[in-house]
């Protein structure tokens, strides 16, 4: 069997992060995310990437309250950069 490619990973890792790490009353933002991935997965991403598997997710059907909430802290920090 191949090994998976770390990039096929990221979208199972932001899960794991997120189902470890936030719930509705604890949010992580983008660059707690991207600092999880790089400290306990060795997994560098950019912000877009983050915000392109968090919009699947959502489209998948997981915990759409905790993820919904998470979509508008992301689009606040995204609007801060444009």
């Amino acid at each position: 069997m191949h090994p998976i490619p770390p990039k096929k990973m990221l979208i199972i890792n932001i899960l794991d992060i997120l189902k470890r790490y936030s719930d509705e009353e604890h949010r992580l933002l983008q660059k707690d995310i991207l600092e999880i991935l790089e400290n306990e997965y060795s997994m560098k991403a950019d912000r877009k990437a983050v915000k392109r598997n968090l919009m699947n997710l959502i489209e998948f059907g997981y915990n759409p309250v905790v993820f919904i909430v998470y979509i508008f802290y992301c689009l606040n920090e995204l609007a801060q950069y444009s």
